[in-house]
């Protein structure tokens, strides 16, 4: 698995057509297991957490029956941190000075599998800020699709395959509040 950071966002890819795959667009399902939260901070990545500070965000149901687990925690330097762990394929973390919402109402990490130009899977995961009540995930064609939201306002996003064959790939975000009305558009970053 390769968490790519939001400084080095996904776009670069879109400029290269993908062999087509047959697959249908879905959020993750929500699964009630909780997240083991030993395990997500067990991740490898080095993190010194704060003891106490993790919270189970929420589990989902990937394509292929695998399982992604959700949770965030504060790190001894002070940094936010949403942490990921996927069965099968290891676990990642992103993490932000200020708190996970300091920039955005959203807190998220894409991870990919393949080259640019040629992958395979693509999946955004993430939480909304308290407050967010619903939110759309934006794609480079101009559509959009919405996510569904746990009950912490974790998500997980899967492009379909379909998609990817065309170079159709997620690029940001529309969060609305508790009222329906658009509070935040998060555009991804792009590489230069």
């Amino acid at each position: 698995m390769r968490i790519i950071p939001l400084a080095l966002l996904l776009l670069a890819a879109a400029v290269a057509s993908v062999a087509a795959l047959h697959g249908r667009e879905r959020d993750a399902k929500i699964t009630p297991a909780t997240v083991p939260v030993s395990n997500v901070s067990a991740s490898g990545s080095g993190l010194a957490m704060q003891p106490g500070s993790q919270t189970s965000l929420g589990a989902f149901r990937l394509s292929r029956g695998r399982s992604l687990h959700l949770a965030s925690a504060e790190t001894v330097d002070g940094k936010s941190c949403l942490l990921e762990a996927t069965d099968g394929e290891g676990s990642g973390s992103v993490c932000a000075d200020g708190g996970l919402f300091a920039h955005r109402k959203v807190a998220f990490a894409i991870d990919s599998q393949g080259n640019p130009g040629a992958l395979s899977e693509l999946r955004v995961v993430g939480v909304v800020a308290p407050g967010i009540r619903a939110a759309e995930v934006l794609k480079s064609d101009g559509s959009d699709s919405n996510l569904e939201l746990a009950r912490d306002g974790a998500f997980a996003y899967e492009s379909p395959a379909a998609e990817l064959a065309r170079g159709v790939y997620p690029s940001g975000f529309k969060l609305y509040g508790a009222s329906g009305k658009l509070v935040q558009v998060v555009d991804f970053p792009t590489r230069q």
